[in-house]
């Protein structure tokens, strides 16, 4: 049986700790990276696969979503709701943890 993850998905850490979790990835394992924390040529020496992934908004996705959306197919949860001067203690109450939804911001 082999040992080992055979995927990664890094949404937060830096080049030195992607490096450090790619070490359980089995052999020909991918890691993928959404903050561009994934080196794919050192990945590559240790028989890996690195990926850096860019999913940036385009028109066409923002319409599929707003599609899925008006069908009633995508809920967003939305746990908070503050009035823009607000934004500085919502950032500080997400980057606390524990929040299980959305924070919107009102900007009117």
């Amino acid at each position: 049986m082999r040992r080992g993850l055979d995927a990664l998905v890094d949404a937060a850490g830096d080049t030195a700790r992607t490096a450090e979790l790619a070490r359980l990835l089995r052999p020909g394992g991918t890691c993928v990276s959404t903050v561009w924390s994934a080196d794919p040529a050192t990945m590559a020496d240790h028989g890996l696969r690195g990926v850096n992934y860019d999913g940036g908004p385009t028109a066409e996705s923002l319409e599929r979503l707003a599609r899925l959306v008006d069908a009633g197919e995508l809920r967003v949860h939305i746990e908070r709701e503050a009035p823009l001067e607000a934004a500085q203690d919502a950032l500080a109450r997400n980057r606390a943890g524990g929040a299980r939804g959305k924070t919107v911001l009102r900007i009117l």
